[in-house]
This record gives structure tokens, sequence and C-alpha cells, in this order.
């Protein structure tokens, strides 16, 4: 028995040699689930942040009665391990929070924005913020009852001066609140306070909320999910300072930013209603130029090279563009077009080789009442004409066209559409199944930021390294338009190729994420059943310079049930 024992031994040990190195070569390529975190109490929401400034991010935790937890790891590699309740929220059914540096002394400071006003809560030790905050200001008040505390964009820095600025929501505007210099701040009794702000402008914004029922209980619970708008911030006159853009119906305002920070108290201003053609009103008819609505159409984009945003304005058959400067936007001086037939939509393309813009249009024509009446049994083949207009080293727009393209959406007939109904909703829903869950970080500490993105089944997690950027800075993305709207051979887009377009272009979004390539790290997913993914983040937990990723998933019968996936790529 030894003797066989001894024997088989031998003719192992050779293989044992053969594949040892091969243990090592792939060893890398799998993720180390470090472990799975389940907060005590179902969650309302959360971030991650580094409260401390110490380079280890923690995870905030509110519950829906408003008590927060920080759950931190103490230990590369080690599990979160969950605090006792560090603050009560007064408010907790109407508190918007965020978190943010304002003093610029590394550690993190608790805003929360209620019926009250905005107050920031100072951390203390072990993770416990104090219970009495510092006003910030009692001018502004959230109006909006949430129904739970939630985390939203209140924070931004607005003027590039490296402060954090205030963006609050009030009734149907933001009010932007900009921070004193260092200094200048004074407290209640007149001493030197660490931050202060002051109001700016009241931007006009429509606040986008969704009202959801938890409809576990039978009184169902109705809540808010508060989502303020990042400002349009944009630089509009050339100066390299962000400026503020805002709109209001059919206006349009453009705050200028100055030397010193502050935006200029008179925007320059637009009203696109006062852009009219008087040819009549176009009306819906059959074999006409289908035209949605009778409102003015407006984009932007660089006519004549200089690098600064140029805009073109819509209306029935006439189109005026507006060269801007080292002024900013103007809207006196324009270059007007007079096209045949009445507009459906404008794009801003580059349709050739040189930096500025193009001018595209689109015209889509109403079936014949008698291709009306057929469709309900056969096929109807709407018309689109595509045309684009090159622009001229002055800005302006060729007055013929040098593009020209007739296309044809082919629409099925409603019964073929009706008995297709439930093939058509589950291959869109396979098609919109491509957007894949992804964090972008440095997750091995090199400096360059890594890719992870979930398979398209949620089975496992994917990592690119040092992937290019997704920024479409060499118009890639306009000449893909240009390619499928004037060159390509094949001009008929029914129901089957405009699915295997989106799915195409969802493709085509992975691939400039990834730059095309393989993913150089591969992870199985642990099976968790009853429950779906619910986000998705990265964050340095151990302060190693080197990011985890962390998969959120919920619970799909207990709302607030909150799982926490950490993936170590190093």
């Amino acid at each position: 028995m030894k003797r066989t024992i001894a024997s088989l031994v031998r003719l192992v040990a050779p293989l044992v040699g053969l594949i040892a190195p091969l243990v090592g070569l792939v060893a890398p390529l799998a993720a180390q689930t470090a472990e799975s975190f389940t907060p005590s109490t179902p969650i309302a929401a959360y971030v991650a942040s580094d409260l401390d400034g110490d380079g280890r991010a923690e995870l905030v935790l509110i519950a829906p009665n408003g008590e927060l937890r920080v759950a931190s790891r103490p230990a590369r590699g080690g599990a979160l391990v969950e605090s006792s309740p560090c603050l009560a929220l007064a408010r907790p059914g109407n508190a918007a929070l965020a978190l943010a540096d304002l003093d610029g002394d590394g550690r993190r400071e608790l805003i929360v924005f209620d019926d009250r006003g905005a107050f920031a809560h100072r951390l203390g030790e072990g993770f416990a913020f104090d219970a009495a905050p510092q006003p910030l200001t009692t001018d502004a008040r959230l109006r909006v009852r949430l129904g739970r505390p939630t985390f939203a964009e209140l924070v931004q820095d607005l003027n590039g001066d490296r402060r954090p600025d205030l963006v609050l929501p009030v009734a149907d505007a933001c009010e932007v609140w900009l921070q004193k210099p260092a200094g200048s701040a004074v407290d209640a009794a007149g001493g030197a306070a660490p931050f202060a702000f002051e109001l700016a402008q009241s931007i006009p914004q429509v606040l986008a909320h969704s009202v959801s029922a938890d409809g576990l209980h039978l009184a169902e619970r109705y809540t808010n999910e508060l989502r303020v708008p990042q400002l349009d911030v944009a630089d509009v006159d050339g100066d390299g300072r962000p400026d503020l853009r805002a709109r209001e119906g059919k206006k349009r305002r453009f705050f200028l930013q100055d030397a010193t920070g502050r935006f200029a108290e008179k925007p320059i201003e637009v009203d696109l209603a006062l852009f009219r053609d008087t040819t009549p009103e176009a009306q819906v008819a059959t074999g006409t130029t289908l035209v949605v609505g009778d409102d003015q159409q407006m984009q932007d984009g660089d006519l004549d090279g200089d690098g600064i945003p140029d805009y073109v304005i819509a209306h029935r058959r006439k189109v005026w563009s507006f060269l801007a400067g080292k002024g900013g936007p103007q809207f006196k001086k324009a270059d007007v077009r007079i096209v045949a037939e009445d507009v459906t939509g404008l794009l801003l393309l580059r349709l050739d080789d040189d930096p500025r813009v193009d001018l595209c249009i689109f015209k889509v024509e109403v079936p014949s009442a008698v291709e009306l009446v057929l469709g309900l049994v056969s096929s109807i083949d709407v018309p689109i004409k595509v045309l684009g207009y090159r622009t001229d080293e002055k800005g302006s727009f060729a007055r013929k066209a040098q593009w020209n393209r007739e296309l044809t959406l082919r629409i099925p007939s409603i019964l073929k559409l009706l008995g297709q109904a439930d093939d058509l909703v589950e291959r869109f829903l396979k098609v919109l199944g491509k957007l894949r869950w992804s964090a972008l970080a440095d997750v091995d500490g090199d400096g360059a930021r890594d890719l992870a993105l979930v398979t398209e089944d949620e089975s496992a997690i994917e990592l690119w390294h040092n992937p290019p950027s997704a920024r479409d800075t060499d118009g890639a993305s306009d000449q893909r338009w240009k390619a499928l709207l004037f060159d390509d051979p094949d001009t008929v887009f029914d129901v089957e190729r405009l699915l295997k377009l989106a799915a195409q272009l969802l493709d085509a979004r992975t691939g400039t994420l990834t730059g095309s390539r393989a993913a150089d790290r591969r992870s199985s997913l642990p099976v968790a059943a009853g429950t779906s993914i619910a986000g998705i983040f990265a964050a340095d937990l151990d302060g190693d310079g080197a990011s985890e990723t962390v998969l959120v998933r919920e619970s799909e019968t207990a709302r607030g049930r909150l799982r926490f996936d950490v993936i170590d790529w190093h």
C-alpha cells in the first residue's frame, strides 16, 4: 500500500510542477469578494465618503427614522463594522442631505436642508456629528415633503474657486449660495465663523421628484425622491471660467462669471417666443411635413471654430444662427436662412473634417389618408428627408444643402403590432439589458482609473485596467450619425433594424468605454436569491490608495433591506 501511494506521488509531482505556474498566472485574473455587509436596519439613503480625511472612505447609512450610522473597515480586507447611531435628524421625513468639506480642514460636514433652512453638523470624535448644527441660511427652505431622508446634489463648486457652494431647491427655483472667502465669515455673535454663504442667484428650475408607495403595508406610505438638478454650467465666453445657463419656459438666460468668481446680476437673456416665422402655421395634415407643435427649437455648437459655443434657432421654415464671442452669447446679429418646408427637427453635427459643426435638418412627411387606413392591415412607409448644410469659415450655413438623403421609416401594420406586442416588449427589454452597471475608479493604486462592468446576465463583474476615456473628443459620435444618415446604402428603417441599431449603439457605448478589448479580470458574483441590484459604486475603504468596487443589492420583498458586496481587486 505504501509502495502504491509512493508511486502515485511520483506520478502526480511533475503534474503539480506544471500546474502551479499556471495557477500563478490565472490567480491574478480573479477578484476576491472580501465580505458582504448587511446593515442592522432598513436604509433610506447611503453614501460613501472619507469623513475624517484619513484617506479611508466610510459608508454613511441613514435609516428611515433619521438615525445616522457609519460602517467602516478597520483593516485591509476586513469586514465593515457598523457603529451605533451617530446622529438623529430633527426632521427625517423632510430632509435633503449632503456631505462636504466646507472649511477645507479635510473633515466632512453633514449638510441638512429641510423646512427650517440649511444647516451644517460638524464631525466629532468616533464619527459622531454635533447634535447642535451651525446655520448656513434660514432664508431658503425645502418646500417638498420627501417622506424619508435622502442624499441630494446640494453642494457644487459652481464658480471654480475650489470652495463648495450650495444649490438649494426652493419651490420652482434653485438658489445659488456662493461661499464667502476664508476669513470674511462671521457668526451671530460677531466672531469668526469657519464658513458662510451669500445668495448669488435664483435660477428657475423644474425640480424633479418621483412619488413611490411602499405597498408592503395596509396603509401605503408615499415618499418623494428629490433630484436636485445639476445646474447647467459651461464656459460660454471663452475666458476659461464656468458660466451659468438657465431656462424658464421659452426664455434662456446666461450668467457670466467675472474674475472675482461672482456671476453677473443681470444675465444675457433671449426669449425664443420672439423668433417667429410669419409663414402660416403648419397643420398636421396627410401628405405634409410633420411639425411637432409650433415651438421654436434651439441648439448650440461651435459654428466658426473659435471654441466658443454659438446658437441656432429654428421656427417653421426660418433658421437663425448667432455667433458668440468674448462677450458671450448675442442674439441681435443673425444669419437667416429660409428652407423650402417646415422643419420637423434639427441637429448640429460635424459632417465633414473641419472643426465646425454643420446644420442637419429633418423633414418627416405625414402618410396619406389612404396609407393610414391601409395601416390597419399593411405596413406604412414614412418618408424622412435629411438635409445637411455645410458651415463656412465665417460661421454661415451654405445656401444649398451639400448632403441630401431620403430615408424610410417602415411601420408595421396595427394588427401585426398587436399580435407581436409581447415579443416586441421582450426584445426591447433584452436590448435594455445591454445597459450594464458600471463603476470607474483606480482599483490597483497606479493612479489611473479602471472600469468595472457587471455582465449583462449579472452573474459576474469584469474589470478593464486603465481603459480609454469615454469622452468623445474626436467627433466619432458625429461621424457615426453621418454614416447612418447619409452614407449607409440601406435607407429603410423597420422595427428589426431599429432594435438592432439600439443594440449596436449600446454595444458601441461599451466598446467606447472599454476600448473594444477583452476584460483584464473577471469575478463571479455570489448568488443572491430574492434580491436585485440597486446600485454600484467604488470607494477606497481601507485607505491603501486602491478602491474597492461595491455592489448594492436590495431585497425584493422588504424595501430598504440592503446588502453591500465588497469586491477587492488587489
